[in-house]
């Protein structure tokens, strides 16, 4: 561990840096998620896209623990998101999910998802990565 002297912070640096390595090394148990916006052709900002379909995280961890909470894959959708600031629609792309289920309700869950506003339309295609948590032992 580092440890860094800044008068008055000194401790409190050496504390934080041993707090994040404990951190580092704690298991994770909810699902691991990924969302990354790979293309946008239209007005919208491919950044503020991204930023806002990973708001959906909530959405995306209720279908996949309601679902099939052991799956691991990625799912590639188009979005069609509206000038008004909403996703209007939801198209299945290639997927190595094998539970069609999970696909739709995953499709679904964006749907109607907040977006930022533009002058027009947009087409987004995103992907979702999704596996299971770690195993939590007592």
């Amino acid at each position: 561990m580092i440890f860094s002297y800044i008068p008055r912070w000194g401790s409190f640096i050496g504390c934080m840096s041993w707090v994040l390595a404990a951190a580092a090394d704690a298991p994770h148990p909810e699902p691991r998620v990924i969302v990354n916006v790979v293309s946008v052709r239209g007005p919208h900002a491919p950044l503020e896209v991204q930023r806002a379909a990973r708001l959906a995280w909530g959405r995306i961890i209720r279908c996949y623990k309601s679902i099939d909470s052991g799956a691991k894959g990625k799912l590639e959708l188009e979005l069609k998101v509206s000038k008004s600031g909403s996703v209007a629609s939801a198209r299945v792309g290639p997927s190595t999910l094998n539970n069609s289920e999970l696909v739709q309700c995953l499709a679904d869950t964006m749907k109607g998802l907040a977006m930022p506003r533009a002058s027009a339309d947009s087409v987004a295609g995103i992907e979702i990565h999704v596996a299971p948590g770690d195993q939590v032992s007592p």
